[in-house]
């Protein structure tokens, strides 16, 4: 954005404040990848005027003529968001993420902006499709994590039932199994993960598994027993080093808002989505302004407050710089079910994860020690994402 274009753009803010009778002077601006942030110095912040203030957007938005605007406070400061022309940031740009803290685009301050996994150990990411840029977000996410570990420490999952989104990052080495595609395969995902934190609960053990899923409304519809596992995984998976990234179009009331899954996803990012309404279920903030952004991977993340960035996307060139697999482990052969009535599911045995680990076949495993094929396979799919082969 050139000198002119930022002239012209102070030029119409201060007139539409005259014009609000608001006492104020323009302090900054700042150039963000995806806005020109500028800072207006309020001289009155009684609660009144900041809330007129606050009530600005529309107003800006026609005088401006620029598209949507954003407006907060931030330290004291009226803080109005202009779009920019913007350029894709490619994920390479960014520097490596540390522990388990992934870096994903640059904030509105010209500061990286991260995830941190070990603060808040689930994500979810709302977003319209094909524009808020939720699905490009999970594959930044899982580029991050596996430029920046070791096989042995993270271990990569993906269901994504619609088929293509999340396939070019099922060829990292991270991740053992192919993104799984339909319910049969979702299930067997699901069923592993289940059966592997279980196990981890009398266990030590130290890779770190993340189930990334793409449009969990469809999951939930296409394979009803999913949500309860998702609930479950959410609520304690923290604890035995399983992390979910879930991205959906919406939630609502209806829609995933008042679930167990939900709740425990206290971590939230957003794209674009449709109004005020759709933006505070997204992020649980009245006043975010989601629907307000540019879409594209612009979005806005509430974590430890409200913070704006754009989101980094994966190119070919910044897949070559990460290990690709050629090969995966077939799905474990299991499936989520509804357990009978008075029925206990039986619980994995340390020697049967031992036997694979010492080479043991499937048909092994189930003469040696009475088992199905469907929990062999499941133990085996278990002992292959933590050995990270």
């Amino acid at each position: 954005m050139d000198a002119i274009a930022l002239d012209r753009q102070r030029t119409a803010l201060e007139r539409v404040l005259r014009q609000n009778k608001l006492a104020a002077r323009v302090h900054s601006v700042r150039r963000a990848p995806q806005v020109a942030l500028w800072r207006v110095r309020l001289h009155d912040l009684s609660k009144a005027s900041v809330d007129r203030a606050l009530g600005l957007a529309n107003a800006l938005e026609l005088a401006l003529g620029d598209g949507p605007v954003r407006v907060t406070i931030h330290d004291g400061f009226l803080e109005v968001e202009v779009p920019a022309p913007r350029r894709p940031i490619a994920a390479r740009e960014l520097p490596v993420g540390k522990d388990l803290q992934v870096p994903v685009g640059v904030g509105v301050r010209g500061d990286v902006f991260s995830v941190d996994f070990k603060a808040y150990p689930h994500l979810l990411v709302v977003g319209a499709t094909g524009v808020g840029g939720k699905t490009n977000l999970l594959r930044t996410l899982a580029w991050g994590l596996a430029r920046a570990h070791r096989i042995c420490d993270v271990c990569l999952a993906f269901i994504d039932l619609l088929g293509s989104a999340l396939a070019p990052m099922e060829r990292l080495v991270h991740a053992p199994f192919r993104a799984a595609r339909t319910p049969e395969e979702a299930s067997a995902i699901l069923a592993w993960l289940d059966a592997l934190a279980d196990v981890r609960r009398s266990q030590t053990w130290q890779t770190h598994i993340f189930l990334f899923v793409d449009e969990a409304l469809l999951l939930t519809r296409e394979v009803p027993a999913s949500e309860k596992v998702l609930a479950k995984l959410a609520a304690t998976g923290r604890n035995y080093g399983v992390h979910l990234v879930v991205a959906t179009q919406e939630v609502n009331k209806r829609a995933l808002g008042e679930s167990q899954i939900a709740r425990n996803l206290v971590a939230r990012v957003a794209g674009r989505v449709s109004d005020a309404q759709a933006s505070y279920w997204a992020l649980g903030v009245r006043g975010a302004g989601a629907e307000r952004l540019l879409g594209n991977g612009d979005m806005l993340a509430h974590l430890d407050g409200l913070e704006r960035f754009q989101a980094a996307r994966v190119f070919a060139a910044d897949l070559e710089l990460v290990p690709l697999r050629e090969s995966w482990h077939p799905f474990p052969k299991a499936k989520l079910e509804t357990p009978r009535p008075g029925r206990r599911p039986m619980e994995v045995q340390e020697e049967w994860l031992e036997a694979f680990r010492q080479g043991a076949s499937v048909t092994e495993v189930m003469q040696r020690f009475g088992i199905s094929s469907s929990l062999a396979y499941r133990v085996k799919g278990m002992v292959a994402c933590d050995s990270g082969t």
